[in-house]
């Protein structure tokens, strides 16, 4: 794959690999593109907080019992059985 970056960006770049932090222009590319990636999934993370935030709010919740995580694990492992994957957002 080849990328074309501003002349700022080529020198932001090289300032960091002049700096030893970085070996490589490629690894500043890699950390930057993880950096992005943890931003995004913050994000996504935020929105549903917000969600349960209103959710709570209009009363739209059920009391987390061991009943209740049996049965979240139940449905997990039958939609696991069916080809399901798991939600990125909420698997550590």
């Amino acid at each position: 794959m080849n990328v074309l970056l501003s002349p700022q960006s080529t020198e932001l770049i090289q300032q960091m690999v002049d700096s030893g932090r970085y070996q490589t222009a490629d690894q500043v590319l890699e950390e930057a593109l993880l950096a992005l990636d943890d931003q995004l999934r913050l994000e996504r993370l935020r929105a549903a907080i917000d969600i349960g935030d209103e959710q709570l709010e209009r009363g739209e919740y059920e009391l987390l019992t061991p009943e209740l995580i049996e049965e979240m694990n139940q449905s997990a492992r039958e939609k696991w059985r069916n080809g399901h994957q798991p939600d990125p957002d909420v698997c550590p």
